[in-house]
């Protein structure tokens, strides 16, 4: 079955962009669908009011065996968060999402890392604090540990990223990599750029591109230096 894509709005960019309420969303939904109808799920962001996205919004995604079994309860729980003022609207008139596998996989992964990494730093004070304090630093450690943690030689050289790691960083990698698997993806560099995007994507917006940047600039360095003649 193809996915369905659902929108739900948000009032506001900092409600869309604020680190639990969309994955707490995505959580009432998946709570009110038998779980024997459900083969996979994930959601973005989107917001830009220049492009025709007037309102901030997310697109839940949900690959159900029988959609109509599922539906009502799902536009009864929106509703509901309608009523309590955590969403501003959404849209029930499921459209058909079809992307390549690598992409299928690549989202569902980082929806499922997005909520581990969610539910684990809303449970540590200390990780949380570092988290608002140094938001691109600590998402650099975080993606340098989870690369590595997924098997991949991932190296931020020093001048790209002076602090030590916040304590407890790599246990967390070490769990929301336990989401990915690589070994089967024909199309690995592919997956892993789209993994990594929306993963970002779903959790601390606004960093993707610098880190992008310290791991490109640190493997000319690393390369540069093994290639001592």
């Amino acid at each position: 079955m193809p996915y369905v894509s659902i929108e739900v709005e948000f009032e506001s960019p900092a409600l869309l962009y604020e680190l639990i309420g969309p994955i707490e969303v995505l959580r009432v939904v998946l709570g009110v669908i038998d779980q024997s109808n459900l083969r996979g799920y994930n959601f973005n962001r989107y917001y830009d009011p220049n492009q025709n996205l007037p309102h901030p919004t997310i697109a839940l995604r949900l690959n159900l065996d029988n959609p109509d079994q599922s539906i009502q309860a799902i536009h009864d729980a929106l509703q509901r968060l309608v009523q309590e003022g955590k969403i501003r609207f959404f849209r029930l008139a499921p459209q058909p999402w079809q992307e390549p596998q690598f992409v299928v996989d690549a989202h569902e992964a980082s929806t499922k890392c997005a909520m581990e990494f969610v539910d684990r730093i809303t449970r540590d004070p200390a990780l949380l604090r570092s988290l608002k304090e140094q938001p691109l630093e600590f998402m650099g450690h975080f993606v340098r540990a989870l690369l590595q943690s997924m098997g991949l030689n991932a190296f931020i050289t020093w001048a790209n990223l002076r602090s030590p790691p916040p304590v407890g960083v790599d246990d967390l990698a070490r769990a929301c990599s336990a989401f990915v698997t690589l070994n089967n993806q024909e199309r690995k560099a592919d997956f892993l750029e789209r993994f990594l995007h929306t993963f970002l994507n779903c959790t601390i917006i606004g960093v993707e591109q610098p880190i992008i940047t310290m791991l490109y600039t640190s493997d000319i360095w690393k390369n540069l230096a093994s290639s001592e003649a």
